[in-house]
């Protein structure tokens, strides 16, 4: 399955889901990056309907995502998912992020690479857990590239 997508640049992103293991390599290498981070993060959070008082721990999740941005095995199974991926015609590559203007959209296309790869080892999962009233699987489920 392919995805378009305009990056906010105004650069054309077509995306493609990675082999399976591909995937599960990006997948994998995140769980170990959470796991082996020893950081304690509420993830019954509903992103979407915050009440003014309820008190998320930013700082946490912050080093989580610099955790796993900065991390050397997840970057390395990131780059193999996108070779499937294009960024304005071309295959993205590293040296694609030569250029100051795909360095500005490397975030965007991180994403959305991210959701087209992951969502799908967690959809059947979450429809599952939905059922228990877990207001972050809410999130997943409507995130989906489908959804949208």
């Amino acid at each position: 399955m392919t995805f378009e997508k305009t990056t906010s640049s105004g650069a054309m992103l077509k995306l493609s889901i990675a082999p399976f293991q591909d995937s599960m390599n990006l997948k994998n290498s995140i769980m170990r990056e959470i796991a082996g981070s020893g950081l304690d993060i509420d993830i019954d959070i509903d992103f979407k309907n915050l009440q003014k008082d309820q008190k998320i721990d930013v700082g946490a999740l912050v080093k989580l995502i610099a955790l796993v941005d900065s991390s050397p095995s997840v970057n390395q199974a990131l780059m193999k998912c996108l070779e499937r991926c294009t960024y304005n015609g071309d295959k993205i590559t590293a040296k694609i992020f030569e250029t100051e203007s795909a360095r500005e959209d490397y975030y965007e296309i991180v994403l959305e690479c991210l959701k087209v790869n992951l969502i799908p080892f967690f959809k059947g999962l979450s429809a599952k857990l939905n059922a228990m009233e877990l207001p972050w699987m809410r999130t997943v489920q409507e995130n989906t590239p489908e959804s949208k």
